[in-house]
């Protein structure tokens, strides 16, 4: 899960392992402090525009579905998998969007890390074993999120792309946008270093 503050609110996104129920839309103003965001919002703070879009395949999908059906067996409704928690790629809204400053994201472009096109490592290597498509899903999915990108890029050239599910950190600069994987409990403060006075700018050796 995602999510970015102001000084009297948070806004969230969903994550894999998020109703997305919750995230429809309709619950966006129902709490004081917090905003669940539908796929798809921009959120404007301060003049920064963030574009966020949640959703990801969940690698433990088919154990998560087996514990699922144990609980509706004896008669408990508990939900712990939804079909629909995947990332949607909306083409005809992503050509609507202009000026976006940063984007969120819970899963990534393929070519941010983790880069899978030579291995997905032990633990999708553990969890395929009883999933014959979650590798395939998998790769369609981060391809999307680049199709993402690729629209994207033809009217905004956003300052930070964010994104988390894959436990761990990573960061680089790829044509001018700055990536940035967070890892579990990771917060990082972005601070628009354009809103500084330029004598600030001197002071640090910033040209």
């Amino acid at each position: 899960q995602c999510d970015w503050s102001s000084d009297v609110c948070s806004s969230d996104l969903r994550g894999n392992h998020d109703n997305p129920k919750f995230f429809d839309g309709h619950l966006e103003n129902y709490f004081t402090n917090l905003h669940l965001l539908a796929d798809y919002t921009v959120v404007d703070i301060e003049g920064t525009k963030i574009l966020g879009v949640g959703g990801a395949v969940s690698v433990d999908r088919r154990p998560r579905m087996r514990e699922q059906l144990e609980y509706a067996r004896v008669g408990r409704e508990i939900e712990l998998h939804w079909h629909d928690e995947v990332f949607v790629l909306d083409k005809e809204k992503l050509k609507t969007f202009e000026g976006i400053d940063i984007v969120v994201t819970h899963t990534a472009p393929d070519f941010c890390m983790p880069v899978n096109k030579t291995g997905f490592g032990y633990l999708v290597d553990q969890f395929a074993m009883d999933d014959a498509n979650l590798k395939a899903d998998l790769t369609f999915e981060r391809e999307q999120v680049t199709k993402m990108y690729e629209i994207l890029k033809e009217k905004n050239n956003p300052d930070y792309w964010f994104y988390g599910h894959f436990h761990r950190d990573w960061n680089d600069k790829i044509e001018g946008t700055n990536y940035r994987l967070l890892g579990i409990n990771e917060i990082y403060e972005y601070r628009n270093w354009k809103d500084y006075e330029p004598d600030w700018e001197k002071e640090i050796g910033v040209e």
